[in-house]
């Protein structure tokens, strides 16, 4: 491991409460495997998902995105569980991540169309860790992950589409238009 990531590991574990901490080194773990098993830069996906949810803790998130100089999309006004992926990734800027592990931070709550592997790689890393909390889908989304990344993205994003709809809560159009997308290409069909 390189000394960015160590030094991210420990930033981490400094800001982070315990049960987010190991949520964190779960998805951390599972990136890395993911990053080596479809040939990406595992250093950059070890560095996102050690800070995906850094700015997670942090109550006022929109004091964060002032001091933070984001300009909020539409959708994430309405939505303040959304912004701490905004923050992370501008958190993470100011760490020096490169712009793929910016991406990947970005997106790894709601997708959306157009995503590097990547990308995908840490969305479906946060869902699949080993501490995460089971729930429907969780099996058949970790044994896709390692056969059939697009079909693992493509089925966390129709799980949160039930989700939402069983909430009566709105889907953020980037999930949508990922969903839209990974379908037209037979994502796990």
């Amino acid at each position: 491991m390189d000394d960015l990531a160590r030094e991210l590991r420990a930033l981490a574990r400094e800001r982070l409460p315990a049960k987010r901490y190991l949520h964190t080194l779960g998805t951390e773990k599972e990136a890395v495997t993911l990053a080596m098993r479809y040939g990406q830069d595992v250093c950059q996906a070890r560095c996102a998902a050690l800070l995906h949810d850094i700015t997670k803790p942090e109550q006022n998130q929109l004091k964060l995105c002032a001091e933070y100089g984001i300009i909020l999309p539409e959708f994430e006004r309405g939505v303040p569980k959304l912004l701490h992926a905004l923050t992370a990734e501008a958190y993470a800027r100011g760490r020096g991540l490169p712009q793929g592990a910016l991406d990947a931070i970005r997106w790894h709550t709601t997708g959306r169309a157009g995503m590097s592997v990547l990308e995908k790689i840490l969305y479906v890393a946060d869902s699949i860790e080993p501490f995460r909390k089971p729930f429907e889908g969780l099996p058949e989304m970790r044994r896709l992950a390692y056969v059939d990344l697009d079909g693992a993205a493509a089925l966390g994003l129709r799980l949160t589409v039930r989700e939402h709809l069983a909430a009566d809560r709105d889907l953020h159009p980037a999930s949508l238009e990922a969903l839209e997308e990974l379908t037209e290409t037979g994502a796990g069909e």
